[in-house]
């Protein structure tokens, strides 16, 4: 792996000579000028080994810098580069003197693109602003290589979208077989059952990590509501939310009527050890019972 940080930026990557024998390329905390966004550019569209590649919390002098080191992946046809991380990259909107005023990038037009070479398994984004989710929402529900979806404190622009709606579009892709989506507060999206509803209705995702979202037990009725239908799913983590044992109740009888669950992370909420414990001797299989006729509503008003 090469790794470029502040001390040994300008270094490295000005000695970069052999673009074939860099399989990982890792930038972090780099302000970067559009002369070493060119320089980057060229390295990524002319590397053929390149599998990784981490671009995070480095500043750019402007939006069409970022969009040169995208526009390098897009155009290397032979490139193998199959993990991209982008953590909380941003740009200089303005600056008078000392003084700098940070904006945070759009991604949407750039990482739409590189998902449209269906090349792409793993996708981090952590700490982004999109303009328009609605494209990138549907790039991913239409990619057909994404293996793992990594969605961290993102936000939207426009609040008449909203982000557990899109979230649901993107686990109807057809290969993603694991996703986390932390710190997104999708407890107060109104959208949230959703999430839940489209896990049912996928048949590859195995994993789901909804940790630190604000999620109670109104939220939880509508996972316990779809847990019967899930047939994939095999690890949840709703840890780290404001669910109590009215909630855990609801979950553990709920996993009473699903095979496919192994795990469930709860952790960090407000739940019993108690109840806990229910919740984990309901995972084991010979506890459970066959699918019938169940109320799920109804479970979860029942704190016995």
């Amino acid at each position: 792996m090469l790794k470029l940080v502040a001390d040994n930026f300008e270094e490295k990557i000005n000695n970069i000579n052999d673009y074939n024998n860099i399989v990982a390329l890792y930038i972090h905390g780099v302000e970067i000028t559009n002369k070493y966004c060119q320089k980057i550019a060229e390295f990524l569209s002319k590397n053929i080994i390149l599998n990784t590649l981490i671009l995070s919390y480095c500043i750019f002098k402007s939006q069409s810098d970022i969009n040169t080191i995208f526009n390098g992946i897009v155009n290397n046809k032979k490139n193998p580069l199959i993990n991209i991380a982008l953590n909380g990259n941003s740009i200089i909107k303005s600056k008078r003197g000392a003084i700098e005023t940070i904006g945070n990038i759009s991604l949407t037009e750039s990482i739409v693109k590189i998902l449209e070479k269906n090349v792409l398994k793993i996708l981090y984004l952590t700490d982004y602003i999109f303009s328009n989710m609605n494209i990138f929402s549907d790039a991913i529900a239409n990619n057909e290589s994404l293996r793992q979806l990594f969605f961290d404190n993102i936000k939207i622009v426009d609040s008449k979208q909203s982000l557990a709606k899109n979230i649901a579009k993107m686990i109807t892709n057809k290969t993603l077989g694991k996703i986390q989506c932390t710190k997104n507060y999708l407890g107060n999206d109104p959208h949230l059952e959703l999430i839940f509803s489209a896990i049912a209705q996928n048949y590859t995702l195995e994993e789901i990590d909804l940790r630190n979202n604000d999620i109670t037990d109104d939220g939880i009725k509508y996972l316990t509501k779809y847990i019967p239908e899930y047939h994939t799913i095999s690890i949840i983590n709703i840890s780290e939310n404001n669910i109590t044992d009215m909630g855990g109740n609801a979950i553990a009888k709920a996993l009473l009527y699903n095979r496919s669950i192994i795990n469930i992370y709860t952790k960090e909420n407000h739940i019993s050890e108690e109840v806990e414990e229910k919740i984990q001797e309901n995972l084991i299989l010979d506890n459970k019972i066959e699918r019938g006729k169940w109320e799920p509503m109804k479970m979860l008003m029942n704190k016995e």
